[in-house]
């Protein structure tokens, strides 16, 4: 990995973002923490919505609001109660809830048909000339590489969080070309979709135009499915809280990498079920 014409890399862990955290005052209340909007969930992929969700609402998030389809509403409400579910065959019926928020997460459990399609196209209608920020992950990344995606503007508080296969597809090349110089990549992808981007793998990479972070922290045990959910929603949770899209970018990857270490020191590298971060993860928050 090059940066000799990149911009200058720093190493990253969880002691690097202690004082970025979030606190408590005494008499806070629920509406100070935050209102998160979670879009996440299509047709046979309801648990990815779960996952985000209950390490948003495990992470400091104030209120968090899940926007699936009607079939995953009882499975997330028996998960999390503590959660808003809002379920609906279409967008028409789901966008009343985008002024409600104060961030947003679109992406992980969608793909290319018709109702991911609806959901991401109102979202960035809604956000293009609204402050909130809004994190872009999994399906919703596949789609910003086709059309009509690609004509859109995107918001100003972007993050977004891909994985190479997912650089790859918004790059227009290949996962091997990404990981050979996974610095280039990240800032290619900074130049054409602008925000914070967060290229996930063995060294996850945050950049944000000006500074760079390397994460080297955490190791197999994170190749998982649903783990790259789990980080989505330590980032907007720490979106909705206030933190900034760097901030909370660099603070989800170091809490979401150490987590995975914790995990590693009392269970090994080999089986980790995502959500069994989240515990780890709230702890490092307290």
């Amino acid at each position: 990995m090059s940066n000799e014409t990149g911009p200058k890399i720093s190493s990253l862990g969880i002691q690097d973002v202690q004082s970025l955290l979030p606190t408590r005052k005494l008499n806070g209340h629920k509406g100070e923490h935050g209102k998160l909007l979670i879009i996440s969930g299509d047709e046979g992929y309801g648990g990815a919505g779960i996952l985000v969700s209950e390490a948003a609402i495990k992470t400091g998030a104030g209120l968090v609001k899940l926007l699936t389809r009607e079939a995953h509403i009882s499975a997330s409400l028996a998960r999390n109660p503590e959660v808003i579910v809002c379920g609906g065959e279409n967008a028409q019926n789901l966008e009343m809830h985008f002024p409600w928020a104060e961030a947003f997460i679109c992406g992980p459990g969608m793909f290319q048909n018709y109702w991911s399609e609806q959901m991401l196209y109102k979202l960035l209608t809604f956000t293009q000339e609204r402050s909130q920020p809004i994190l872009l992950d999994a399906g919703a990344l596949r789609l910003l590489s086709i059309e009509p995606f690609k004509q859109l503007p995107l918001p100003q508080n972007l993050v977004i969080t891909p994985h190479p296969g997912e650089a790859a597809d918004l790059l227009g090349i290949t996962t091997a070309e990404v990981q050979l110089d996974r610095l280039k990549a990240t800032i290619d992808l900074h130049k054409i979709y602008g925000g914070t981007v967060v290229l996930k793998g063995q060294g996850t990479i945050i950049f944000n135009g000006e500074t760079s972070h390397l994460c080297s922290v955490g190791g197999p045990e994170l190749a998982v499915a649903g783990s790259g959910d789990v980080l989505s929603g330590i980032i907007g949770s720490l979106l909705s809280q206030g933190l900034t899209p760097k901030e909370a970018a660099i603070s989800g990857v170091a809490i979401h990498s150490a987590a995975g270490k914790q995990f590693t020191e009392h269970s090994g590298r080999i089986g980790l079920a995502a959500s069994e971060l989240i515990p780890y993860a709230r702890n490092l928050l307290n």
